[in-house]
């Protein structure tokens, strides 16, 4: 529990990774219609993808989060964001339905960054400044899940 390991701007970036990581989750929510229509594809298909997306978030949780207990955590951390960006990036660039598919699976997956990254603030953060960090990080990630709503719904 060093302090010198987390400060200020550390918190604000754990707080900001898991707002935007979070928020992946619903983007897709609101424009679903619009996905539906740039693959010609019916409104049930893409929700098809879009449960795989909460899929992919179910299987991260039973599988990559409990990896935060045996593997450095920040190495993890770094891992699922870097997998995260790709994802993303896949699913903005997918030729077609079922690239989009595995795309939003990944997605899912790598959306469970946020469950590292709070035990984590929590671990590293001084006895008496727990409380703080950790409200911190969490009100980011609730921005995120807020903010994507939004955010998606506007474009």
């Amino acid at each position: 529990m060093n302090s010198k390991s987390l400060n200020k701007s550390t918190v604000l970036l754990m707080a900001i990774s898991a707002a935007i990581v979070v928020a992946n989750i619903n983007y897709i929510q609101p424009i679903e219609a619009d996905i539906a229509q740039q693959f010609n594809l019916p409104n049930a298909v893409i929700g098809a993808v879009a449960m795989l997306t909460q899929l992919g978030y179910a299987f991260g949780l039973l599988l990559i989060v409990p990896m935060g207990d045996i593997m450095n955590r920040r190495m993890l951390i770094m891992r699922l964001l870097v997998l995260a960006i790709i994802s993303a990036l896949l699913a903005f660039v997918a030729p077609n339905i079922w690239v989009y598919a595995l795309a939003s699976l990944l997605i899912g997956i790598t959306s469970v960054a946020p469950q590292v990254i709070i035990p984590y603030a929590g671990f590293l953060a001084p006895r008496n400044q727990r409380g703080q960090v950790l409200g911190n990080v969490l009100s980011g990630l609730l921005v995120g899940v807020l903010l994507s709503q939004t955010v998606s719904g506007v474009l």
